[in-house]
């Protein structure tokens, strides 16, 4: 049985421009199936269709022509067509692909996973062109369906999974998470275009190639504009060290990576786990710059973990501060102390560290001053 998975193009309003990096939760899923022996392919719709942006109207599209994505659909042929939906904003450019699969062929199984259809599971699969929703993490999930769409079998023995019943919308129970993330093969890479990736005039990072790991999955922590716990839940788990700084030995040898971005939501959780992944780098003596650009989390982190991370090739860490004002923290649910923020912030400067912070301003009953203390403490952790 043939798979293609697409990561769609994204459209936004106005002018700006699109992130195209490598899709890990789609290469994850890939390396999956293949130990399982299907045939699966990888369409990044933005890294293929660099270049290919329009405005129509008021929008602005970035990525793959609509007739080349038709064309990939029809010359590759696939039973079934898994689209990545990561987030709302973007649910239309990932159900306008599913129209284009159906126009291809109606036999097509089109399947959409991710943050936006975890979220809302049963509304997304009510949608004309779409057959099934795979909910929370995918890959155990995504198997089990591959497994009954080939045998014809019953989809509500399926977990996981929202499907259509007639015009009923059936919502399975979930499936179990992975405990030992060791256990998943690392991204299928191989079918990604990773020379599209690269970019040789950008100084936010100090090295190419370039690209992205994840390290663990999930967080524990409750902040209330977050989605992540739709596709993880509420728990954390982390690889082993070894098996991070296999990866990186991997990606070297095989791609010649010189840097990395961790994409995890809580990087540093485990702090033991941390410190001993940046033992590993330098025992190993791996050359490689890394960087945390989704955000980390200052209170689990200390001086000692700093020097660490820097011995190892950390030289950017963007931490979540997301309010500089004590009342709000606690209202999105990051009841920690402003003042270790502050502290680890100028100690990572003084280290040599480029620091950045993630902040929200315009929370529902924020005032114009608390907005104003977190525009100072940004200023005064330079």
């Amino acid at each position: 049985m043939k798979v293609l998975l697409i990561y769609p193009p994204e459209t936004i309003f106005g002018p700006g421009v699109a992130a195209v990096t490598p899709p890990l939760g789609l290469a994850y899923l890939a390396a999956y199936i293949e130990k399982l022996d299907y045939q699966v392919k990888i369409l990044d719709c933005l890294a293929e269709g660099k270049g290919q942006d329009k405005f129509i109207g008021k929008y602005h599209r970035f990525g793959l022509s609509e007739k080349g994505i038709k064309k990939w659909i029809a010359d590759y042929k696939p039973d079934v067509v898994g689209i990545s939906v990561m987030f709302t904003a973007f649910a239309k450019d990932a159900l306008d692909v599913a129209k284009l699969a159906k126009e291809v062929s109606k036999k097509i199984v089109v399947v959409l996973g991710g943050a936006h259809v975890s979220i809302a599971p049963k509304a997304t699969v009510k949608e004309k062109n779409v057959d099934v929703i795979v909910y929370g993490e995918g890959e155990v999930t995504f198997a089990n369906l591959l497994e009954a769409i080939k045998n014809k079998s019953d989809l509500g023995k399926v977990t996981g999974i929202a499907f259509k019943k007639g015009k009923k919308a059936t919502l399975n129970e979930p499936t179990p998470i992975i405990q030992d993330l060791d256990s998943l093969p690392f991204p299928a890479r191989h079918l990604l275009p990773m020379e599209k990736y690269q970019s040789k005039h950008d100084p936010y990072n100090m090295r190419q190639p370039l690209t992205s790991i994840v390290t663990s999955r999930g967080c524990p922590a409750k902040c209330v504009y977050c989605s992540i716990h739709s596709i993880w839940g509420f728990g954390w788990r982390g690889r082993s060290p070894k098996n991070v700084v296999d990866e990186l030995e991997h990606l070297q040898k095989e791609y010649g990576i010189r840097e990395v971005t961790l994409q995890d939501d809580s990087a540093s959780l485990n702090k033991k786990r941390m410190a001993k992944i940046c033992d590993e780098i330098v025992r190993r003596k791996v050359d490689i710059r890394w960087t945390t650009p989704n955000g980390i989390a200052h209170w689990t982190m200390d001086k000692p973990l700093l020097e660490k991370m820097k011995r190892a090739g950390c030289y950017r860490i963007t931490f979540g501060i997301e309010s500089g004002n004590e009342e709000q923290r606690r209202w999105v649910g990051k009841p920690y102390s402003l003042t270790q923020a502050k502290e680890l912030t100028q100690y990572a400067n003084k280290l040599g560290f480029w620091t950045l912070a993630t902040n929200i301003i315009g929370f529902p009953y924020e005032t114009k001053d608390q907005i104003q203390d977190t525009i100072n403490i940004a200023i005064e952790t330079d």
